[in-house]
C-alpha cells in the first residue's frame, strides 16, 4: 500500500498565493501613464511614429509606436519628469522636456508634427501643462516639503485634505474638538460638491 500524499505541500500553497494575490498587488504601485494622439499639419492621423520616453533621472528608456488610429500609450511609468521625443518618416523630429508626472496621473500629450527631414528637431519648451483628460478623478499630490512645513496641529494627515482643490470641511463642532486633540473623530469633507466622510 503506497503512502497517501498530502494535499498539497507548502511549496505548492504559496504557489498558489502568489498567483491569487499578484494583480491586487500590482494595483497598489504608485504610477502615472502618459498617452496621446500623433498628427500631421493637416489633423490627418500618423501612424507607426516612434515615441521614446526618457526618464533624466535614471536614463532610462521606453520606446513605442502609434498605432493605425495614431495612439501611444505608456502605462506604468514611476512618477517623476520625463522627456518625450516623437519621430516618423517625413517629419522633423519633436521633443517635449520636463513633463512632470505624478501618482495616478493619466496624462493626455498630443502631438502634432511638422513637415521636415529627420535631422531637424522641434523642441517644445515652457508649453501649456499636462492635462489629465482621460478621467474624472479630482485631486492632489502633496510635496513632502509641504507636508513637513505644514503647521498641522497633532500632525492628523486628515487634515491635509483641506489642500485639495474645491474642498471643504463639513464637520460638527465636536468633531473638529476632537481633531485639535488630534484624535480621528467621524467628520466629512466636501469635494467638488461631492461628500466624503471618515
Amino acid at each position: 500500500m503506497c503512502p497517501r500524499r498530502p494535499i498539497a505541500t507548502v511549496a505548492e500553497l504559496a504557489m498558489l498565493l502568489l498567483v491569487l494575490f499578484t494583480p491586487w498587488l500590482r494595483a497598489q504601485i504608485p504610477t502615472g501613464e502618459i498617452t496621446g494622439t500623433v498628427t500631421d499639419p493637416t489633423g490627418a492621423i500618423v501612424s507607426g511614429a516612434l515615441i521614446t520616453l526618457t526618464h533624466p533621472e535614471t536614463n532610462t528608456q521606453r520606446t513605442v509606436r502609434t498605432n493605425s488610429a495614431g495612439i501611444y500609450d505608456l502605462p506604468a511609468l514611476p512618477p517623476g519628469k520625463y522627456n518625450l521625443k516623437v519621430e516618423a518618416t517625413g517629419f522633423s523630429a519633436q521633443i517635449r522636456n520636463d513633463m512632470e508626472l505624478q501618482v495616478a496621473q493619466v496624462a493626455r500629450i498630443d502631438i502634432g508634427l511638422q513637415l521636415g527631414n529627420a535631422t531637424q528637431v522641434v523642441e517644445v519648451t515652457g508649453g501649456a501643462p499636462v492635462l489629465e483628460s482621460e478621467s474624472t478623478a479630482v485631486g492632489t499630490v502633496i510635496e513632502n516639503q509641504r507636508i513637513v512645513e505644514l503647521p498641522l496641529n497633532g500632525r492628523n494627515y486628515l487634515q491635509l485634505a483641506a489642500l485639495t482643490p474645491a474642498a471643504t470641511t463639513n464637520s460638527p463642532p465636536s468633531s473638529v474638538e476632537s481633531l485639535r486633540r488630534a484624535a480621528r473623530g467621524a467628520f466629512s469633507r466636501s469635494a467638488s460638491a461631492a461628500s466624503v466622510s471618515s
